[in-house]
């Protein structure tokens, strides 16, 4: 749940695939899409699929996340 400074919420669900591998990098990769909205967000609708990678090398590790997706925001 994220949560805006007004107290609004959206609420977000996903499902996800996450592989590990030996040398210690993770990939994870999914759908989301939004279930719930209050306050400003109550007419918020909106889906998509993520991808994130922890890339493990000598003393570093690099995460990258990729987010792609619509969202709509109905005026009233």
């Amino acid at each position: 749940m994220l949560v805006g400074q007004d107290g609004s919420t959206i609420t977000l669900e996903q499902q996800v695939l996450l592989t590990l591998e030996s040398d210690g990098s993770l990939h994870q990769e999914g759908s989301w899409h939004i279930v719930d909205g209050s306050g400003a967000y109550s007419t918020l609708h909106g889906a998509g699929r993520y991808s994130f990678e922890v890339e493990s090398g000598p003393n570093t590790r690099t995460a990258t996340w990729q987010l792609d997706g619509n969202t709509e925001l109905s005026l009233r």
